[in-house]
This record gives structure tokens, sequence and C-alpha cells, in this order.
């Protein structure tokens, strides 16, 4: 497979992978647990937008 088309199929499973992240992390900021064993409802947006961070740094590397 040659490179021009490769950047685009790892861009789409990159956002699917993220994507695919997103749905459990926010059900575990949900659950209903004290903070020290529980996760706090800010903590997985902090962790999606470092995700996102790193997925656009990497794909500005790319390109």
């Amino acid at each position: 497979m040659n490179k021009p088309m490769l950047i685009p199929i790892l861009f789409a499973l990159g956002t699917a992978f993220f994507w695919g992240l997103y749905g459990p992390t926010i059900g575990n900021a949900q659950i209903k647990v004290p903070p020290p064993t529980g996760w706090s409802p800010f903590k997985p947006y902090v962790f999606i937008g470092i995700a996102y961070l790193g997925f656009a740094i990497g794909s500005g590397l790319l390109a």
C-alpha cells in the first residue's frame, strides 16, 4: 500500500480508537463511588483532551 493512502487510514483508525474509549471512560465517571476509590467526574474529560492533543500533534508530525 502506498504512503498517501496509508495516512487517511491511520487517521480513521486513530479516530475510531479514541471514540471507542470515550464511552467507557464517561461511564466510569458516572458511577457513584466516593473519590478515594472512584473517579472525579472531571477526570475523564482531562484524559480525553490529552488523547486528542496527542492525536493532533501526531497527525501534525505526519502531515
